[in-house]
């Protein structure tokens, strides 16, 4: 019947379990030792799963770092050729590269109205590619 059986089952569990403690102790070592060789086969493996997984996560923001730093300096390369052409534009040379020239007293004092002019002053006058000296004659 079903009760004996799980009655049988019991006690065969029970005498499988004093089997183990009735081993030679030559067996119980020879058993501990192939348990211990099994956890540390594990262990090892563990370890170097993780040691594995952290270095494919170092290497995954290493790269997201770099990226990042790649784009940012992109952004500032283009950054840095927009103002200098700015710059370039409102500087003194870039203005005479448009065709101006500038005019300065013998001190080097840009002159920026005809009013601090007088008849028989000397003048540099500098284009983009050179200056002259000249007199203004009135």
């Amino acid at each position: 019947s079903l009760a004996i059986q799980s009655i049988l089952h019991g006690k065969q569990g029970q005498i499988d379990k004093l089997h183990l403690k009735m081993l030679h102790p030559k067996d119980k070592i020879k058993a501990i030792e192939t348990q211990l060789k099994t956890f540390t086969h594990q262990l090892r493996y563990a370890l170097k799963q993780q040691i594995q997984h952290k270095q494919e996560r170092l290497n995954r923001h290493k790269m997201l770092g770099t990226n990042n730093v790649q784009h940012v300096l992109k952004i500032k390369t283009t950054q840095l050729v927009s103002l200098s052409a700015k710059l370039g534009a409102l500087s003194p040379l870039g203005v005479l590269d448009r065709g101006y020239t500038l005019i300065r007293n013998q001190d080097g004092n840009t002159i920026s109205s005809s009013h601090h002019l007088t008849a028989g002053q000397p003048v540099v006058i500098q284009w983009y590619d050179g200056r002259l000296s000249a007199t203004i004659d009135g």
